[in-house]
């Protein structure tokens, strides 16, 4: 064989799971025993399932319908692609599993990307400022990652402060801006808000709407040294 063609783009893949991926999702499988029967299950199922990489589920009503509305990112960081083959071999999934008196429908998360701004207070000459501005900004790109972060969770200007201050050589800092990066006036913000919101799956204009999940951009982040 010289060469293969293939007419459909790849999609759905995931390198193979590292260790705290494993011991987060093996016990989920056996909590189903691919069997969808709560909404614990529905969520369990989809998090397990290959190609997947976050899901959630939350019972919604549909007049005097309730019905299961599942959010889900691909393994990848991307929101569930409803024409790529991972989508309909889910769909399929559950369909086989879950009651089939109960209805379901499954949806790829909403990104949302924050901004901050924050002057920091550095041990100098003890601890060289670049070096901690640098291990600030990186213990805040990791913290506020789609890999630690849920769907609907809100971010708060307080546990942003608190890990911050939690980087050696940091004695104090000031939170001056927390925006979201689609927020035309947050550039011109002048203090910022105790917390930005997350949604869940719900209706909205008249449809459903999947949950949000917040992560901050990692172009997004200012960060000076403050003068004692």
């Amino acid at each position: 064989m010289r060469a293969v063609t293939n007419p459909l783009s790849a999609s759905g893949g995931a390198d193979p799971q590292d260790l705290s991926h494993a011991r987060v999702n093996a016990p989920l499988t056996v909590l189903t025993l691919d069997r969808i029967v709560s909404l614990d299950d529905y969520e369990n199922f989809t998090q397990a399932f290959a190609g997947i990489g976050k899901a959630q589920a939350v019972a919604l009503w549909s007049g005097e319908i309730q019905l299961v509305a599942i959010t889900a990112a691909m393994a990848n960081g991307d929101p569930l692609d409803q024409s790529a083959p991972l989508y309909q071999s889910l769909l399929q999934a559950i369909d086989l599993a879950h009651d089939p008196v109960g209805q379901f429908l499954v949806l790829g998360y909403q990104p949302l990307v924050f901004n901050l701004t924050a002057s920091v207070l550095i041990d100098s000459p003890r601890y060289d400022s670049t070096l901690v501005l640098a291990q600030v900004a990186s213990s805040l790109s990791d913290a506020f990652s789609f890999e630690n972060r849920s769907f609907a969770q809100a971010v708060t200007a307080a546990e942003i402060v608190t890990l911050i201050q939690s980087v050696g050589g940091v004695i104090a800092t000031d939170l001056t801006q927390l925006y979201l990066t689609t927020d035309p006036a947050g550039p011109s913000q002048t203090e910022p808000p105790p917390f930005l919101a997350a949604a869940p799956a719900r209706w909205e204009g008249g449809r459903i709407q999947p949950a949000q999940l917040l992560s901050l951009n990692p172009l997004g982040v200012a960060l000076t040294e403050m003068t004692a």
